[in-house]
């Protein structure tokens, strides 16, 4: 049982450890973070608009936001978290 958990953990943090960008069809992408320390959205939110416009410049486009669903942290319960869904113009 406890192999079980450590593998557990390990994934999840290898998961939150390396956001990004996902096609979610129709040329619209998203990019999800949830890496930052502290309780702050903010750290989370610049992260994922760095990847997306990193993505789009590699297309020679711009990145343009769609919607940004951000969540703040909360002390034992969860961290900070920021998605953002865009499009590459």
């Amino acid at each position: 049982m406890r192999k079980y958990f450590l593998v557990f953990v390990i994934a999840s943090l290898y998961g939150c450890a390396s956001p990004g960008v996902f096609s979610i069809g129709n040329g619209k992408y998203t990019v999800t973070s949830g890496t930052s320390a502290g309780f702050s959205s903010a750290n989370v939110q610049a992260e994922v608009y760095e990847l997306a416009n990193e993505f789009c410049g590699k297309l020679s486009k711009e990145m343009e936001q769609i919607s940004m669903d951000a969540r703040e942290g909360a002390l034992g319960r969860n961290a900070p978290s920021a998605t953002l869904v865009f499009t590459c113009k």
